[in-house]
């Protein structure tokens, strides 16, 4: 058995040799940078989406209860936490809220009469 084994291994040891041997050309070839990344992925700057809003002095109008934020105050709006706007005074007051996790944001620019 030890007779049989010993020619068996030294075929499968040439064949391994043989197999690891490189028949591939010589020709250079190189990837672009980020060759497997996908091309058709694309990243959006933030949107900025601007309303104008009219309303009296003493109206109240509803909105989604946002995080609200003034970008310009003059005191003539309140914004409540529930998302309310109340007109106080004549006036012009800017209003925004991020509105998606990718930063869009709801933009009011709100006249007070």
């Amino acid at each position: 058995m030890n007779k049989k084994l010993l020619p068996g291994l030294l075929t499968v040891s040439a064949c391994f040799s043989l197999g690891s041997t490189s028949f591939a050309s010589s020709v250079e070839t190189t990837l672009a940078p980020n060759a497997f990344l996908p091309t058709n992925v694309a990243q959006s700057a933030p949107n900025d989406y601007v309303r104008d809003l009219t309303i009296a002095v003493g109206e109240t109008v509803e909105f989604y209860p946002y995080l609200w934020h003034f970008l310009r105050w003059d005191g003539s709006l309140l914004v409540t936490e529930d998302g309310r706007f109340i007109g106080l005074s004549p006036g012009y007051s800017v209003v925004a809220a991020e509105i998606t996790p990718q930063g869009d944001r709801l933009i009011f620019k709100v006249t007070v009469q």
